[in-house]
């Protein structure tokens, strides 16, 4: 990746205005919310986590609230969380899960497959009709929430895409989707 020059002092004055005020106006938020409690996993590892959780909340603030920063994070990262895989490829791969979906098999998991390679397509509200049934019969998983949320950004509707970011998250507790979540939310209060 190639550097711009002055990023260092830009990244270090972004640390002095913004990050120094984030610590300070979220400290009690960060300790409360972010503090691993009753777990049975080894100290350092819960530490390591919740390192990563709260860098994960700061990179989501400074993207909300630095406008500098913002334009700089666009630049090194992802937009999007990118479609996975689906588990069939070639022509007939859409005709294929349709017909494990007829046959009653693995419902969700082709769901949700076929929905993958809709979007692939560009085929988008067919997509969404296969995540919706496949939220209907395991509304407590997070997978088909992360897919309409990357339709939702690649068709550039910026709320839908935050609100499914924030299903994900609820469902996931993955920190790093609060980062995709904060660039959704930017993106729709620029349209």
């Amino acid at each position: 990746m190639k550097v711009e020059s002055g990023t260092n002092e830009l990244l270090e004055a972004f640390h002095k205005k913004c990050v120094s005020n984030l610590l300070e106006d979220n400290q009690e938020k960060l300790l409360e919310e972010y503090k691993t409690t009753g777990s049975d996993q080894p100290e350092y590892l819960v530490g390591y986590q919740d390192a990563q959780k709260i860098n994960s909340l700061l990179i989501s603030e400074l993207i909300l609230n630095c406008d500098k920063y913002y334009e700089h994070f666009k630049k090194i990262s992802p937009t999007e969380i990118p479609l996975p895989q689906t588990a069939i490829y070639g022509i007939g791969e859409i005709d294929s899960l349709t017909k494990y979906i007829n046959l009653n098999v693995n419902l969700f998991t082709n769901y949700c497959n076929r929905a993958v390679a809709y979007a692939k397509k560009e085929m988008y509200d067919k997509a969404i009709k296969d995540l919706d049934k496949a939220i209907e019969l395991k509304p407590h998983e997070a997978y088909p929430y992360g897919i309409k949320a990357h339709i939702y950004q690649k068709s550039e509707k910026f709320e839908q895409a935050y609100l499914e970011y924030k299903n994900t998250y609820d469902r996931s507790e993955k920190s790093e989707i609060l980062i995709f979540m904060s660039l959704a939310k930017r993106r729709a209060n620029k349209k």
